[in-house]
């Protein structure tokens, strides 16, 4: 059930001298993809007297992973309730879209909530491969500009750190990310921009490598973002049920 949009972009060649054939294609349905969601996705019109950070060159496509097995959480991790009666999945798509102008849902999942059924959705480029492969069909799907990958598990998600992400957008840059651990070089991946001009070497990384959001950031341009307390806060994102019960707790005590 749902809105599936446009055609499945399947990666199928498996060698980087057919990458650029295939982005071709990849790129022709994209365009069928993109014109079919505009078509029926509610969209938000920004304001840009307070979002002066999103401009024709920024990012104004969001899309929420929605694909993953959630196996350390024993349940859809999509499907949680919050504090407020929504799910995780509709507490991040809706926050998501009070910043930008188009949210699509990326992968497949058994259920969704009521509200999201028709919602539009772009399948994986690749089944069972992590969220890169949402990545490479997101990347296609709002070129040439940049893209806001988000995944569905963020429960203290606030706009600010959206409105910092955009806001560091560079032509020079090819991402920009949250630091996690300095040290190790770690990122926010699931809480980034992209720009449109990764997706080949996103496409590479899918086919021939370990199909990782750090190995690709690790070969990019990248504006590093040091998050504040409160930024670090609003990117937990949660894989256990000790987890999310620890960040509803402070959901709820935000809304006191």
């Amino acid at each position: 059930p749902g809105v599936s949009v446009g055609a499945c972009l399947t990666l199928r060649t498996r060698s980087c001298s057919g990458a650029d054939d295939l982005m071709g294609g990849m790129a022709k349905r994209a365009e069928g993809d993109r014109r079919h969601a505009t078509n029926r996705l509610p969209v938000r019109r920004t304001n840009m007297t307070d979002q002066r950070c999103i401009s024709a060159d920024r990012p104004a496509v969001a899309g929420v992973l929605i694909g993953g097995t959630s196996r350390r959480m024993g349940r859809p991790k999509a499907l949680l309730p919050m504090p407020d009666g929504r799910t995780l999945l509709e507490h991040v798509v809706r926050t998501a879209s009070g910043v930008l102008d188009l949210v699509v849902l990326l992968g497949s999942a058994a259920n969704l909530p009521d509200e999201l059924r028709t919602w539009p959705r772009l399948p994986d480029a690749e089944p069972v491969r992590g969220p890169l492969s949402g990545l490479c069909s997101l990347l296609q799907f709002a070129a040439p500009g940049w893209v806001m990958l988000l995944s569905c598990d963020l429960p203290l998600l606030s706009p600010p750190v959206l409105h910092r992400l955009l806001a560091a957008a560079s032509p020079d840059a090819d991402v920009v990310a949250f630091v996690a651990d300095p040290a190790a070089r770690s990122y926010h991946p699931c809480c980034a921009l992209y720009h449109a001009r990764l997706a080949p070497l996103a496409l590479v990384e899918l086919q021939t490598g370990r199909a990782s959001l750090h190995d690709l950031l690790a070969r990019s341009r990248l504006v590093v973002l040091q998050p504040t307390p409160l930024e670090e806060e609003a990117l937990t994102n949660v894989n256990t049920p000790a987890e999310f019960d620890a960040a509803f707790q402070r959901a709820v005590n935000f809304c006191l």
